[in-house]
């Protein structure tokens, strides 16, 4: 039973990402769950699970956005290793750890689209770019508490994990 409250979790995460989000923000504030749940695996859990994860939500985050295949996959995975390597000096339970560390990671993961987006032929403006990412991180770091809290009811990650 536990692991169909798993998939209906990642569906209903990916549905509210792609089909109920983009309806009602313009793109500035919208967040991202998809890289929060990668980035709480990470914290809360094993570094393995957070770069399977990584992969496979920003594989779906790339084909849905349309620009670079596999340029989400490539920084989530980095950014839910490095999350899990500095949660192990951190006391993750703690609402403020998760909120901070959230917003750091997303914008680790945006300066990594940055980079990609200036290696590529997206032609978009450098100051847009930091923009979004930092509005983006913001909101995404506001909504990693009460999605850590759902990850630990679902049991996706544990309920403890101290340094």
């Amino acid at each position: 039973m536990i692991h169909l409250y798993r998939v209906l979790y990642f569906l209903v995460i990916l549905i509210l990402q792609f089909s109920i989000f983009p309806r009602f923000w313009t793109g500035l504030f919208e967040p991202d769950l998809l890289l929060a749940t990668v980035i709480l695996l990470g914290l809360m859990n094993s570094g393995e699970m957070a770069c399977i994860a990584g992969f496979f939500l920003g594989i779906l985050a790339d084909v849905n956005a349309g620009v670079i295949l596999g340029c989400n996959a490539f920084a989530w995975t980095q950014v839910g290793m490095a999350t899990s390597v500095v949660s192990q000096q951190l006391v993750v339970d703690n609402p403020v750890v998760q909120i901070l560390m959230t917003g750091l990671s997303c914008i680790l993961a945006g300066c990594f689209e940055i980079v990609f987006y200036r290696i590529s032929a997206v032609n978009e403006p450098f100051g847009r770019l930091v923009l979004v990412i930092l509005t983006r991180s913001m909101v995404t770091a506001l909504v990693a508490w009460p999605l850590s809290r759902i990850m630990i009811r679902l049991k996706l990650v544990s309920e403890q994990r101290h340094a």
